[in-house]
């Protein structure tokens, strides 16, 4: 490391006529070159640092420099020339940027900045830096924009390294070692501890089985004088098998005093007997200030809520970084693992709720509590669970979960509920159950879920909500491979940019003149993933809240993100028109796609919006055109009589690859003139599939034999003109079937009765 020159008095850099000072200051080779006396140790840097010979040097030094005399020009800060020799280490190159950072010259700072990082200096260096030069060396760089860069990297190097350097398990020991010696060596060590953080626990636990009684007793000093860090291991620490280790647990999170603890210290204090019971009931008593007995709450209710109060947080938290604690039995500490903020919050209150039914396995909102979260982290292994539930919390689960608007949670229960429904309990009443009810969710995957779930009761007759059925899977059966949108203009020029805009975003977006009309739009089909309406309408009747409200107001359209699109200028006279809809964002009018794209995205994110996938748009017609054609050829079906509504939407289903062939089944069992009618045009069309002209062709029979022709007189001769033309011998026999199907029965006539001629009387 850079030193001052060691050597007899040096009196050159003195100004001529000017006599050394009798005791000048050592500046550890910081700054300029000051003469010293011969034989006087050269200091490494920070060797004096922040002591009280420092601070007495730095006097020292300002009193030389006035007594050198006026020759002396103060202005002109001496510069990297007034170090002994050239700075090559780490260190050196540290102890010059940071003299020149300190003095105002940035620009010479930046090359030994860049040399610094290009060594690449280890963790020892980094810590040796931190502490001779202390944390605002790193955080000055922070401070100007030009070596505002290597601030950034720098101090995110530090923090890792400093992490590292806490967790070190030799130094961890050693501090755990210091925990039963004196009071000094005592809180040195603590101090230790506290630096690692809940990196200390698992090794303190570690210790704590090791020792004798004598030796326990400190290390549950050492954890009680931890702070709030630790709290995570400790609480896992307390589903330890083994009592004293679970006890010491306890004991240490009543001392570090964290409201926190109180839930997980509750789950163990509401066990019948047990030596953690114990410690645990004083712990909550020693936080709280109440006796575990005079707690405000029952202990069911302070983990569900806690529980319920978790499940909640869940959407608004941020998806960071976090480490989850559970207790390891192998290695008798607590184990942690990296995850996520979000994933934390879940484990720990799916836990607190399972705790909450251990204590009362009648309470129904705890149940629910439960069953909320665990369907919310993982919905195919909680199915089982929740089907064991019966069909009454699950129908409280369903409308709790739909008025919470977690709709993951909610569809999964509508699955679940669907498999336990009675038949009978669909009539009780003149109130839809709970299936029923979710069939008017704003969520569309938690209506399909209840469509489906219904028709799958095979019910025999028609319950309240019945009739929403089939027009629920009607909109999902016209589903088409693309992300729909619906621009809301009544200027057709301003409106038509939009939609270019949404089109080259990927959206088939279409442009709608009024609020009306771009609400019939939206409610038709269940693809729609935004809607945008130009603030200022001025066709139609709607008004701009009209329009907003019945959005908001219909299951079809309630759960669709609404966007105005206007004038920077208008955005704050719009604001006080919104108070009633927090949940309609405004976007300014785009000028480029890529800013309106960053616009939606961001609004979208915001709105932890969820648009249908590909495949799920896929899927979901598939399956709805499959349900459509279950409900046509169930005889008896109560959704029977609402089929007719859904023609257009299976004709659209009937001409995409996916859905054709239930699409084609569906149609033959309608008996209507559109229905015959696609059927015919695709057993007359060759460039489509030959099975699926097979397909039709069957369908077209049934049809006419069930319901009588009901084609056009140019698809009945365009029929028999291609029985002599068509190649396929399936699909020449199948026409023929359908010529044969189509020609009019005729009736026989009644053969004259031979009488016999009157008697003449």
């Amino acid at each position: 490391m850079t030193r001052i020159a060691d050597s007899k008095l040096d009196t050159s850099c003195l100004p001529s006529g000017s006599t050394p000072h009798p005791n000048p200051p050592s500046q550890g080779g910081r700054g300029p070159d000051f003469c010293v006396p011969a034989n006087t140790p050269s200091p490494l840097v920070g060797e004096v640092r922040g002591g009280g010979w420092h601070r007495l040097a730095r006097v020292a030094a300002i009193v030389s420099i006035f007594a050198i005399g006026p020759t002396i020009s103060l202005a002109q800060v001496p510069g990297v020339e007034s170090f002994v020799r050239p700075a090559k280490t780490p260190l050196d190159l540290w102890e010059v940027s940071d003299y020149l950072i300190r003095t105002g010259q940035t620009a010479q700072a930046i090359p030994y900045l860049t040399r610094f990082e290009a060594a690449n200096p280890d963790d020892d260096t980094l810590i040796r830096i931190r502490e001779e030069y202390g944390q605002n060396s790193f955080m000055r760089l922070l401070d100007l924009a030009s070596t505002r860069p290597f601030g950034e990297r720098i101090t995110r190097r530090m923090a890792e390294a400093s992490r590292r350097y806490a967790n070190d398990p030799a130094r961890i020991q050693a501090a755990i070692a210091s925990l039963a010696k004196s009071r000094e060596e005592r809180n040195f060590g603590v101090e230790r501890l506290r630096e690692a953080g809940e990196s200390a626990v698992p090794l303190m636990i570690q210790a704590f089985n090791k020792l004798d009684a004598e030796g326990r007793k400190a290390i549950v000093r050492g954890l009680g004088a931890l702070d709030t860090s630790a709290m995570s291991p400790l609480i896992a620490t307390l589903d330890s098998p083994d009592g004293p280790t679970a006890t010491a647990s306890a004991e240490a999170l009543g001392a570090i005093g964290d409201l926190r603890a109180v839930p997980a210290l509750t789950a163990v204090a509401a066990r019948p007997s047990g030596p953690t019971r114990d410690a645990a009931r004083r712990a909550v008593s020693r936080i709280t200030g109440v006796s575990f007995e005079a707690q405000a709450k029952p202990p069911v209710r302070v983990l569900d809520d806690t529980a319920r109060t978790l499940f909640l947080s869940l959407p608004k938290l941020p998806n960071a970084p976090e480490t989850a604690w559970t207790w390891d039995d192998a290695a008798k500490a607590p184990s942690p693992r990296a995850t996520t903020r979000v994933d934390v919050a879940s484990i720990s209150g799916l836990k607190l709720a399972r705790e909450a039914v251990k204590i009362d396995p009648s309470d129904r909102r705890a149940r629910i509590t439960m069953l909320e979260l665990a369907l919310e982290r993982d919905p195919v292994a909680a199915a089982p669970e929740a089907v064991a539930a019966g069909p009454v919390v699950l129908g409280d689960l369903v409308r709790r979960s739909v008025a919470d608007g977690r709709n993951t949670v909610a569809a999964a229960a509508v699955v679940a509920l669907g498999k336990v429904t009675d038949l009978k309990t669909l009539n009780d009443g003149y109130r839809p159950g709970a299936l029923a009810q979710a069939l008017n969710a704003p969520d569309r995957r938690v209506q399909f879920a209840a469509a489906q779930a219904l028709v799958g009761l095979n019910p025999k007759r028609a319950f309240p909500g019945s009739s929403r059925v089939v027009p629920i899977l009607a909109r999902f059966a016209s589903t088409g491979p693309a992300s729909r949108a619906v621009v809301i203009d009544g200027n057709p020029n301003r409106g038509s940019q939009v939609v270019g805009f949404l089109k080259t975003l990927g959206y088939d977006a279409q442009l709608a003149p009024t609020g009306e009309a771009g609400f019939r739009i939206a409610a038709e089909v269940a693809d729609v993933e935004l809607i945008t309406i130009d603030p200022d309408l001025v066709q139609g009747s709607w008004r701009l809240l009209d329009t907003l409200a019945n959005l908001r107001a219909d299951a079809h359209t309630a759960g669709i993100p609404i966007f105005l699109v206007g004038p920077l200028a208008l955005r704050d006279a719009v604001a006080a028109k919104l108070e009633s809809f927090p949940d309609v964002k405004y976007l300014v009018t785009p000028t480029e796609s890529t800013l309106f794209k960053r616009q939606i995205d961001h609004a979208l994110a915001g709105l932890r919006a969820r648009p249908l996938s590909a495949a799920e748009r896929t899927a979901y017609a598939s399956q709805a055109a499959n349900l459509l054609s279950q409900i046509a050829t169930t005889s008896g079906s109560p959704f029977e009589g609402d089929l007719s509504m859904a023609v257009p939407s299976l004709s659209i289903a009937f001409n995409t690859p996916a859905t054709a062939m239930p699409a084609a089944t569906a149609l033959g069992d309608l008996p209507r003139v559109e229905a015959q009618r696609d059927l015919a045009d695709t057993v007359l069309n060759p460039s489509k599939p030959a099975d699926l002209r097979l397909a039709a062709a069957a369908q077209l029979i049934k049809s006419v034999r069930r319901f009588g022709p009901l084609l056009v007189k140019g698809q009945e001769q365009r029929l028999v003109a291609l029985l002599d033309t068509e190649p396929d011998p399936a699909i020449q026999k199948a026409l023929s079937d359908v010529a044969e199907a189509l020609k009019p029965k005729v009736t026989a006539r009644p053969l004259p009765v031979n009488r016999p001629a009157a008697s003449i009387r």
